[in-house]
């Protein structure tokens, strides 16, 4: 937990515990920290999370990844954001897709802190951008709408 409060002390956020809704219980981690050195992440912001195998198959990643992209855009002016996982975790892959993220080609890359023959050295990278600031209000923005 230290780490991580470092994390929120000098950036505004860090990778948050995931609790139940029933109960306080840990069931996982969500959010942004900075991408690692010698990485195409490294310094940028990445998203990330991870869950007790008891929590996976069921939607918890996806809503709280959701919610931290979705904070991301109204409290920090990050253009993009980034996320990285092994080709074989088609689970973390598929979240990725439904956040509304592309892989970038050619950022296929050997994670550092894995030795070398390491099923999980290979990693790829997905990306998401800022979404367009939409209008203040109910200000009208078509013909139709008049």
């Amino acid at each position: 937990m230290t780490a991580q409060n470092v994390l929120l002390e000098t950036l505004g956020h860090c990778l948050w515990a995931i609790e139940r809704r029933e109960s306080p219980e840990v069931i996982g981690w969500c959010g942004i920290k900075l991408g690692p050195d010698r990485t195409p992440t490294a310094g940028l912001p990445e998203l990330g999370w991870t869950l007790d195998l008891g929590w996976q198959g069921q939607g918890v990643a996806t809503e709280a990844a959701n919610a931290v992209v979705t904070w991301a855009w109204a409290q920090t002016a990050y253009p993009r954001l980034h996320a990285i996982t092994t080709p074989a975790n088609a689970a973390s892959r598929a979240v990725m897709v439904r956040l509304g993220m592309h892989r970038i080609a050619g950022d296929d890359f050997d994670h550092p802190a894995l030795p070398d023959g390491d099923s999980l050295r290979r990693h790829v990278s997905y990306t998401i951008g800022r979404p367009p600031a939409r209008p203040p209000g109910n200000v009208r923005t078509s013909a139709a709408a008049r």
